[in-house]
């Protein structure tokens, strides 16, 4: 049986035991600590640190209000930031991080993770980390950075800037609505390519892409939607796969 944590309106510090825990901080700035079993902590309002301290548990961390610490374990962790600024931290394992409202930054680790800047217009700094990474950006104004793996770089809203780091990389497009973004290490050797949605651009044909070589700008129908700094091969037949 899971064993239940109830916090109050201060501040609490409770540390899970070997099974699976139920930890609630609800107000006041709490220290919630996971234990070796599947575990779910919400940290509640307050600016929270709430973390698992085991190598092989499976665990759910929610920050809800104010400005919180997640850090997960080496398991297959889910951290939700909520509202307020947060810093996630994955660990090792296959993760998924959700950001939340404000401006949060996210950190995969190693393992293939799944990482969401969140919603409302904050700004968001994702790092996938080692492995293969989804990294989705959303209405502000983000980076994405890849990390060591084959990665899948959403650019969403606002004006965002993507690296996707060693290996090939998908850096896709979505609209043409969605601001102007940065591509900033593409390497076509590496596998990199460029994916836009026909559906959402209205595409039917490459020759409605054109690029600038001298400043970068990557153009569909004569508006700029991405700027490719100091890209490796990149060529529009090749580079960009109507999707």
């Amino acid at each position: 049986m899971a064993t239940i944590f109830i916090g109050t309106n201060i501040g609490e510090t409770f540390n899970g035991t070997i099974g699976d825990d139920y930890i609630f901080g609800f107000d006041g700035n709490d220290h919630l600590e996971g234990g070796p079993g599947n575990d779910y902590v919400d940290g509640g309002s307050g600016d929270d640190w709430l973390f698992s301290s085991s190598r092989n548990s499976v665990i759910s961390l929610l920050g809800g209000d104010g400005n919180d610490v997640l850090s997960g374990g080496d398991g297959n962790d889910t951290l939700w930031g909520g509202d307020g600024n947060d810093l996630l931290l994955g660990g090792d394992g296959n993760d998924l991080l959700w950001g939340g409202f404000g401006n949060n930054s996210l950190w995969g680790g190693d393992g293939n993770d799944v990482l969401f800047a969140g919603f409302g217009n904050g700004t968001g700094t994702l790092f996938g980390g080692v492995g293969n990474d989804s990294l989705w950006g959303g209405d502000g104004n983000d980076v994405l950075l890849g990390g060591d793996g084959n990665d899948f770089l959403f650019a969403g809203n606002g004006n965002d800037s993507l690296w996707g780091g060693n290996y090939a990389d998908a850096f896709v497009f979505d609209s043409r609505n969605q601001g102007i973004d940065i591509i900033g290490d593409f390497n076509f050797g590496q596998g990199d390519r460029i994916q836009v949605s026909q559906g959402g651009f209205g595409a039917s044909s490459l020759n409605q892409f054109s690029y600038d070589s001298i400043t970068g700008g990557l153009f569909f129908q004569g508006n700029q939607f991405a700027t490719v700094q100091s890209p490796i091969n990149f060529a529009i037949s090749s580079s960009i796969v109507l999707v």
